[in-house]
């Protein structure tokens, strides 16, 4: 991919709104983030990190998402927090919700007051819950979290209007492909 010369774009804090919940697609590839109800997410950015140490002014700085790419140097040195489609790296999962809550303009008041509807894989393990659980709730103060597999989300979405009721949910991502059968509903 070629270097992006432009950093990730905020959105205006003025348009923040408490009431609204947020929803994030933490994927291992990618994360999509932004407000419900709009037609396409806010923010779509690379599941990338990196912590470049600049000698010349003795700081350590941190690159996410897009703006990993906007020097050779920095873009050859990010990683991604997971190992496989397992999050292995929470310090660098914090870091890019925290980042995503920035660009989103979220003004926190003593954390971050919306709802967040927010994917996980299917069969997530206990241990990638917990630690969810630790950084959405702790550290960012949320007061409602609902975690769903993405892939249902938009089979209920794209089928609430014919009332359809059965299907095959073929989800295939950057790290695996998961069928699941939908018999009335469940």
């Amino acid at each position: 991919l070629p270097l992006n010369t432009d950093p990730e774009p905020f959105i205006d804090v003025g348009k923040y709104d408490i009431n609204r919940p947020i929803a994030i697609d933490f994927g291992s590839y990618n994360v999509r983030a932004g407000y419900t109800g709009l037609s396409d997410p806010n923010l779509v950015f690379p599941t990338r990190l990196t912590r470049h140490r600049d000698r010349k002014v003795a700081k350590t700085f941190t690159f996410i998402g897009n703006n990993t790419r906007l020097d050779q140097t920095v873009r050859s040195q990010s990683k991604t927090p997971f190992d496989g489609s397992i999050i292995t790296n929470w310090d660098y999962v914090e870091d890019i919700i925290e980042y995503t809550f920035h660009h989103l303009g979220v003004k926190p008041n003593n954390g971050v007051r919306n709802p967040l509807i927010i994917n996980e894989r299917l069969a997530c393990l206990q241990s990638q819950r917990q630690n969810w659980y630790q950084i959405l709730f702790e550290t960012f103060n949320l007061p409602k979290v609902a975690f769903g597999i993405d892939s249902l989300f938009s089979f209920y979405y794209n089928t609430q209007a014919s009332n359809k009721s059965n299907g095959i949910v073929i989800n295939c991502s950057h790290e695996e492909t998961d069928i699941i059968p939908i018999v009335e509903s469940q």
